[in-house]
């Protein structure tokens, strides 16, 4: 399948190598926002991969020639921005995973999801669409990631817990067992969270 990542910066630039180690699509290009229009200007974003434009871009490419794509975009909000942007365009997610992690067979893995190398995926582990676990995470059993979500690189989610839509679980931090993470929270890095927090509520991108 020929597919687009979604993102120009160091997230897309890694997500282009796992899916060139994995040999899995053929990656056409990158899609990013007008400012780096000027800055790459149809030129090379990572190895020979040519950034193609904006996503005014999307609406000149006939479905059956490039169907799916990946949002590759570090920032939360964006990447789930462009997600959507995707879905309404009538891409098909893909997924970006790894093959220098570890996922148990029992694991569920949704659409439009990065795995970062040297990652645990253990055991009945649901991980909702267009999230993005980062490298050297932990994740496990019987614990559920949600929609949107960013695992941070080096965090520890023990088992039996659940992260619900939009949180971002910052770099080396760790979530108790039997936790309930509310949806839209933020753990700030090197963090240990031993009590449950609530949801936030925000206007969804998507209503």
């Amino acid at each position: 399948m020929n597919i687009l990542i979604f993102g120009a910066g160091s997230t897309a630039i890694s997500v282009a190598e796992i899916i060139l180690s994995n040999r899995s699509f053929k990656i056409k290009g990158f899609v990013g926002v007008e400012n780096e229009n000027i800055k790459f200007d149809h030129k090379p974003v990572y190895r020979n991969l040519p950034y193609l434009g904006d996503k005014s871009f999307l609406q000149s490419i006939p479905k059956s020639q490039i169907p799916g794509f990946v949002s590759a975009i570090g920032n939360r909000y964006y990447r789930e921005l462009s997600y959507y942007n995707g879905l309404k365009s009538e891409f098909i997610p893909i997924n970006a995973i790894s093959t220098n992690s570890t996922i148990e067979y029992s694991a569920e893995i949704n659409d439009g999801v990065i795995i970062f190398p040297n990652t645990y995926i253990s055991f009945s582990v649901s991980i909702g669409e267009n999230s993005l676990i980062e490298s050297g995470v932990v994740i496990e059993s019987n614990t559920v990631i949600g929609n949107n979500c960013n695992i941070e690189a080096g965090s520890i989610i023990s088992g039996n817990s659940i992260i619900k839509k939009n949180v971002i679980v910052g770099k080396n931090s760790v979530i108790a067992p039997n936790i309930i993470i509310g949806k839209n929270q933020t753990i700030e890095p090197n963090t240990y969270i031993k009590d449950s927090l609530p949801d936030i509520e925000r206007k969804e991108v998507f209503e």
